[in-house]
């Protein structure tokens, strides 16, 4: 695996090495259910899910978003270089680090932040405090 997640209802995505798939194990069910997503040919590096079950993926040629239809295609703003971490803070922005840094996507806007350099991992303090 590339990358794991365990979602609010304790749901678990796995990103499969050397395969363009994402599967969703879902427990509390017998027996136990498993979703397969086809995703583009990437390599994910990172995983995040807001509130509202929308699914972000972080990948080595940038950022994708799982769709309400359950396909996954390129979020419409972002990083398109490798995604190396993601986080969804209290009001539902997600911060990306990336190679060319650190970028906060909010809604249908996306920018990268000034004078950041490439980032490794994210963090979210008590609080809004997010952590680089």
């Amino acid at each position: 695996a590339t990358a794991l997640h365990v979602n609010r209802r304790g749901d678990l995505w796995v990103a499969l090495a050397g395969s363009a798939r994402l599967v969703r194990r879902r427990f509390g069910s017998a027996p136990p259910q498993f979703e397969e997503v086809a995703l583009p040919p990437t390599n994910v590096t990172a995983i995040a899910e807001g509130s509202n079950g929308k699914l972000w993926l972080g990948t080595d040629r940038g950022l994708l978003e799982r769709k309400a239809s359950g396909g996954v295609g390129p979020a419409k703003n972002g990083p398109t270089s490798e995604v190396t971490s993601l986080l969804v803070d209290a009001a539902e922005r997600l911060w990306v680090g990336s190679e060319e840094g650190l970028w906060l996507v909010d809604g249908d806007r996306a920018q990268l932040l000034p004078d950041t350099p490439s980032v490794r991992g994210l963090a979210l303090a008590p609080g809004v405090d997010v952590w680089v």
